[in-house]
């Protein structure tokens, strides 16, 4: 009986990794044009979403019971003023903009409930692993047969977009190097999705790849860490050798001409650069409102910053306060003594990091990634907390 429940219950994990990271492959099958789909693909893939995040929710936990901690009903009472804010602003101004929603939906969801087992949440994350390398070596297929959702033909795999596909693969690289025991799959798996990684096109998966080396480092050992990192030049340099990564060079070198000569190509660069800028003048000419309300003329203003989004929607002040408290959770985190703990702490630390340049949260399902990684972390502190006393 108990191996057929575990059976059962792996199954449960192994759906819910197939249609959280796995939906945007029905795009193939129908009219799609970098992220734009008709409504009726639309509706069909919110369906699948509403299955995915439950079947997921109850695939990890061990229980449902309304949340005491003080950790995750902050994190509760943040969703809900949020969601007024929207609803409100919404409401005054009209509502232009309903991505907020994924994130909404998914942290109300999560944030209510307590109780989540360690086991199936380790199963999810070695699931997540092979799914996302078969998906690597399908959109490398997919390259070479000459079809790609993208126009720049970068790789998206079943989430989309590049942005979401290259940071879920450096959640994943983070989990190989802090929590897998050294072994021929573990270290093919880290290969290719590095090499998923980089052909995102995605400048600031590059980024944060380096990222979870870095902060994997300050726990590693020395000659651990230098074999990873070999590999990971093998990877890079396997990759420029055949110019699969042509455009995220062309990224790269608008980058570094924006920072040193003032100007640069990319029009991603230069958009958020802009809208910087335009931030910028907005609280000098209404200080008060900007930071206690946000913008006075539009309810959600969804920009390529999850920082600008929530701070011109929502309030500088409140907004603040949100990724504050993310910021404290993902430190004590990382400064813990486990290596899951760690684990999360930097998943967290690296969304706040690429909040700079994407507004990763209005996307599924990299919104409830993250809902899903703080309520597991916070448990974590709870847990480690009880077992102190």
């Amino acid at each position: 009986m108990a191996n057929r429940v575990v059976f059962f219950d792996g199954l449960l994990v192994f759906l819910s990794v197939v249609l959280v990271f796995g939906v945007y492959y029905s795009l193939y099958f129908f009219d799609f044009y970098q992220g734009a789909v008709s409504a009726d693909v639309a509706a069909f893939n919110f369906l699948v979403k509403v299955v995915a995040v439950f079947l997921l929710f109850y695939s990890v936990s061990s229980s449902v019971v309304f949340c005491s901690d003080w950790r995750r009903l902050a994190l509760f009472l943040f969703s809900v003023g949020f969601s007024c804010f929207y609803v409100l602003k919404g409401v005054y101004y009209g509502f232009d903009d309903y991505l907020f929603l994924n994130f909404a939906v998914c942290s109300l969801l999560y944030f209510g409930f307590y109780g989540f087992d360690r086991a199936r949440f380790i199963l999810f994350l070695d699931f997540c692993v092979a799914f996302l390398v078969l998906q690597v070596v399908l959109d490398f297929s997919l390259y070479k047969l000459g079809f790609s959702l993208w126009e720049n033909r970068a790789y998206v795999g079943g989430l989309g977009n590049p942005s979401s596909f290259g940071f879920v693969c450096n959640i994943l690289v983070a989990y190989v190097l802090f929590l897998k025991r050294l072994s021929f799959f573990s270290l093919c798996s880290l290969a290719v999705l590095i090499f998923g990684v980089l052909n995102t096109a995605s400048l600031m998966s590059l980024i944060l790849l380096v990222l979870v080396f870095f902060v994997r480092a300050m726990f590693w050992g020395v000659r651990a860490f230098v074999g990873a990192s070999l590999l990971g030049g093998m990877i890079i340099l396997g990759a420029s050798l055949f110019e699969l990564n042509a455009h995220l060079r062309y990224k790269f070198d608008s980058l570094l001409g924006f920072l040193f000569y003032g100007g640069g190509e990319s029009i991603s660069v230069s958009i958020r650069s802009r809208l910087h800028s335009e931030f910028l003048d907005y609280i000098a000419d209404d200080p008060v409102g900007v930071v206690f309300f946000g913008y006075h003329w539009v309810s959600y203003y969804g920009v390529d910053s999850q920082y600008l989004t929530y701070f011109a929607s929502f309030g500088v002040l409140f907004s603040l306060m949100f990724f504050g408290f993310c910021f404290v959770l993902s430190a004590i985190s990382l400064l813990s003594g486990e290596d899951l703990s760690r684990f999360l702490g930097l998943v967290i630390l690296m969304f706040l990091f690429v909040f700079l340049s994407n507004r990763i949260l209005d996307y599924y399902p990299l919104s409830l990634v993250f809902v899903l990684f703080l309520a597991v972390l916070s448990e974590l502190q709870v847990r480690r907390r009880v077992c102190m006393k």
